[in-house]
Formats: structure tokens, sequence, C-alpha cells
């Protein structure tokens, strides 16, 4: 977190708009690792905040829920399903069809 935010007060004096896009995008990027990301979405709240205090709240909502979306996705993509023939004790007697 430290370090994101170092990084974001040397490069968002320009734009802070576009910075806070960026760090949502960073945000509810999978491929990075979970603290970044963590990181990412309360830096661009902040930043969201600092801009329009009005609609702080309902962007920091929808980024949390935004968050968790892709984490549950994120989930149900690594489970694995094993699909397997029925027991012998349910398929005994019976023919193949």
């Amino acid at each position: 977190m430290t370090d994101l935010s170092i990084n974001v007060a040397e490069q968002g004096g320009d734009n802070p708009a576009l910075l806070a896009e960026a760090l949502g995008v960073l945000g509810a990027n999978e491929g990075v690792c979970e603290p970044v990301r963590t990181a990412a979405q309360a830096l661009a709240a902040d930043l969201i905040k600092t801009l329009n205090p009005d609609a702080g709240v309902k962007e920091a909502a929808r980024a949390a829920v935004d968050a968790t979306l892709a984490e549950a996705d994120r989930r149900a993509a690594s489970m694995k399903f094993e699909v397997a023939p029925p027991p012998l004790n349910l398929s005994r007697g019976r023919r193949g069809g």
C-alpha cells in the first residue's frame, strides 16, 4: 500500500481522474496479487472522494461490488468438477446406452 501510494503521488499531479480510473482497472485485474488489488481499490476510492465528494460513496460502493464479483468469478473459475461413471451399485443389471 505504501509503495503504491508513493507511485500514485509521483504520477498523479496532472490528471487525477485518469489516475483514479487506472487504479480502478488495476484493482479489478485478476492477474495482480491480492494486496496490490486491495491497495489500488482503496486508493481509487480515495481519489474519487477527493474529486467528487458526492459521488464518492456511490463509486466506492460500486468498486467494492465490482471487486467482490471479480473475486467470485475468479474462485468459480478455479473450481474443478470431475464427471465420473455412476457407482457400481447403481448400475448393476443395467445395460449401457
